[in-house]
């Protein structure tokens, strides 16, 4: 006898991209339609900046910060956009760039086993539950970045990524069991994206702000 799985919960409610000093509170979600009903799939971080108004510095627009420049990414644009950071966070940028890589990863799973058949016998859930682990694994990074630095981090972001991540697993499952009647939409491929960037969004604004607080305490 088989046991019925749940459909997928519905997606979280993300916000536009807020102003550094001013974004809802963790474990509140507030979902852009308008991004809903672009459509267009994410594939790398220049994509990620032409949701976001344009850069207040012209240089930025021109040259490339050699700061920005990870091992994969380039993040200059995105990096020095002050409607979404008040200074750059050079010091976070193997963080930022590891979840774009898990972004990746995410990505390349829900493509391969969510939107197609599943030919039976593989193992596909014991490679999300890998990827979900690394997930997991870089929250910890982060934590220990913030204690590093001298600060505690505020953990209701990171509470937040652990809840969403949940929430995909569950939905995964659904899509790859021999009980799902559809697959994973395009249109819901990217609204995923969005909201992995969204909530790792969120995660670093916190950080830049927590870490500011104790310095002005320090000073």
């Amino acid at each position: 006898m088989s046991l019925e799985l749940p459909k997928p919960q519905t997606s979280f409610d993300f916000s536009a991209t807020p102003p550094s000093n001013s974004f809802p509170p963790a474990g509140h979600f507030s979902f852009d339609t308008q991004r809903k009903k672009e459509g267009s799939l994410i594939s790398g971080p220049a994509q990620v900046v032409s949701t976001s108004v344009k850069l207040e510095s012209p240089f930025f627009t021109r040259n490339l910060c050699t700061l920005c420049k990870g091992k994969k990414y380039g993040f200059s644009a995105y990096f020095h956009n002050l409607k979404i950071f008040p200074e750059p966070p050079h010091a976070i940028l193997p963080l930022v760039e590891e979840s774009y890589m898990l972004r990746d990863r995410l990505k390349s799973l829900l493509v391969t086993y969510a939107m197609r058949e599943v030919e039976q016998g593989q193992d596909v859930m014991a490679q999300v539950h890998y990827w979900e682990f690394s997930v997991g694994a870089l929250t910890d990074d982060v934590m220990n970045s913030a204690s590093n630095s001298g600060f505690v981090l505020n953990l209701g972001r990171l509470d937040d990524v652990r809840k969403w991540l949940t929430t995909i697993v569950d939905e995964f499952r659904y899509y790859v069991s021999c009980q799902a009647h559809m697959k994973l939409s395009r249109m819901r491929l990217a609204e995923l994206m969005i909201e992995y960037r969204k909530i790792w969004e969120f995660v670093w604004i916190s950080y830049l702000q927590d870490r500011k607080a104790i310095q002005a305490e320090t000073m």
